[in-house]
């Protein structure tokens, strides 16, 4: 696994909603801006924490 994954970017947020438990991408610059992402997800928008 490679350390450039969603769970070690600065984008990887907790989501808007309390409880729900999704972590989200926070970069609008990313394809998958707005959704939900796994930890292990890979970009080419990774920026590190």
């Amino acid at each position: 696994m490679s350390e450039e994954c969603c769970g070690n970017c600065k984008y990887h947020a907790l989501g808007e909603i309390p409880g729900e438990g999704a972590w989200i991408c926070n970069n609008g610059e990313a394809e998958e801006y707005g959704i939900e992402t796994p930890y292990n997800h890979y970009c080419e928008e990774y920026e590190e924490r």
